[in-house]
């Protein structure tokens, strides 16, 4: 069981407009908690946005304040691995350096 809340869900399949949507209906003094809130899987909105490759998402969130502190990936691993390969891992390991830009 995922335990999504709205904002994983939009993370994952949404875009940056309903994001804001959905942040703009938390009252501001919890709204930073919501945003780093962990579903069942032990992922925050902003590391489903990173896998997802939803780059508006994740830099709206971090400009929220959302953690940066990723529990399902280091930062080393973002850049360390190779982009070696076939064209789609060079895809992927390019977008994951994008993001790894995006929250520096």
């Amino acid at each position: 069981n995922s335990k999504n809340t709205p904002l994983h869900c939009a993370a994952k399949k949404g875009t940056k407009e309903l994001v804001e949507l959905l942040l703009n209906k938390v009252p501001l003094a919890n709204r930073k908690k919501y945003i780093d809130s962990l579903n069942g899987l032990n992922l925050s909105a902003l590391e489903i946005a990173l896998r997802k490759e939803k780059y508006a998402i994740v830099n709206y969130l971090v400009k929220l304040g959302a953690s940066t502190k990723l529990t399902s990936f280091s930062d080393v691993e973002l850049i360390a691995k190779p982009v070696l390969g076939n064209a789609s891992n060079y895809i992927f390991q390019k977008a994951r350096l994008q993001a790894l830009n995006i929250l520096l």
